[in-house]
């Protein structure tokens, strides 16, 4: 369905997911710098497993993992775009915090992209949610910074380039009363 109504985001999530494909080809991990500077590993494997028979009281057969075979190359393709979302949100949420903290908020309650502050601090906390995303999003082009490290992964990829930018004029978030929650 998400691909039907927000075509651009099916898009963007498209040509992460060939990025990664073309990446773990030659058994890379997708890795990256979030936006904040933490990384962000994916770990993907398919692990080589040994068939155990024990007993200890009774006789157990148990499936004991040995070492990674090798990147599991579906599981990563599925999870690229929803980490590297995450990866935004949540560097999003860092900045988010250490702006409130800067002005005097210092109590906070979130989960993923769900903030809280007490109430005396929720007309400024407001401001500030909006204020960060526009400063994060509004001059940096994320996929590209994401595309090149990438390429620093792997200088041999032949990377596309990213879906255009559209043209939404991100300052009309500052107005929206119903901008996160």
């Amino acid at each position: 369905a998400m691909g039907n109504v927000v075509i651009a985001a099916k898009t963007g999530m498209d040509w992460l997911q060939r990025v990664d494909w073309q990446l773990t080809e030659n058994g890379t991990y997708t890795h990256w710098l979030s936006p904040a500077g933490f990384p962000v590993y994916q770990p993907y494997s398919k692990w080589d497993t040994k068939m155990v028979n024990i007993e200890i009281g009774r006789r157990l057969r148990l499936k004991i993992a040995t070492t990674p075979a090798q990147v599991a190359r579906h599981r990563s393709r599925n999870g690229i775009a929803p980490n590297f979302v995450h990866s935004l949100d949540s560097s999003h949420m860092v900045d988010t915090v250490l702006k409130a903290q800067a002005e005097g908020i210092t109590s906070f309650a979130m989960i993923h992209d769900d903030y809280g502050v007490h109430a005396a601090d929720t007309e400024r906390f407001f401001n500030i949610i909006r204020e960060t995303f526009v400063d994060m999003y509004a001059n940096k082009d994320w996929l590209e910074d994401w595309r090149q490290q990438m390429l620093a992964l792997d200088p041999e990829l032949e990377i596309p380039e990213h879906p255009p930018m559209g043209d939404l004029d991100l300052t009309v978030v500052t107005e929206s009363p119903y901008f996160f929650g």
